[in-house]
């Protein structure tokens, strides 16, 4: 399978320090759960696979994930798995209701060469 990416746009609970830093605390992927924070430090301006901004390092369940903010949106790189497509799904359906690929490889294979024997 490959790997694709897609920007996922979410909700964030965050502490604004006197200094004007900010600290995450919490992610929310949808309005009904949250996933904790342990750690968040600020890198900087970062590339992500979908676009790009203030990036912040944060830790959830122990491993290291990346959130962006741009445009006064919150975001994540998304993976979405695409299977590889199979060349045969998309085949036409001729009137009478077989399909192509598999007369290929069916009956009809099996006719032909039996038509071509002496």
């Amino acid at each position: 399978m490959m790997k694709t990416y897609r920007k996922k746009y979410v909700d964030v609970l965050q502490y604004r320090h006197s200094d004007g830093s900010v600290e995450i605390l919490e992610i929310f992927f949808d309005h009904d759960h949250g996933y904790p924070v342990q750690q968040s430090h600020m890198i900087g301006y970062k590339a992500s696979h979908t676009g790009n901004g203030k990036c912040w390092q944060v830790m959830i369940n122990g491993k290291k994930r990346y959130v962006y903010f741009e445009k006064n949106h919150y975001f994540v790189d998304a993976i979405v798995e695409k299977k590889e497509e199979d060349p045969y799904l998309d085949q036409p359906v001729i009137d009478d209701g077989v399909d192509l690929s598999l007369a290929k490889i069916g009956d009809y294979l099996v006719k032909d060469e039996q038509l071509d024997k002496p």
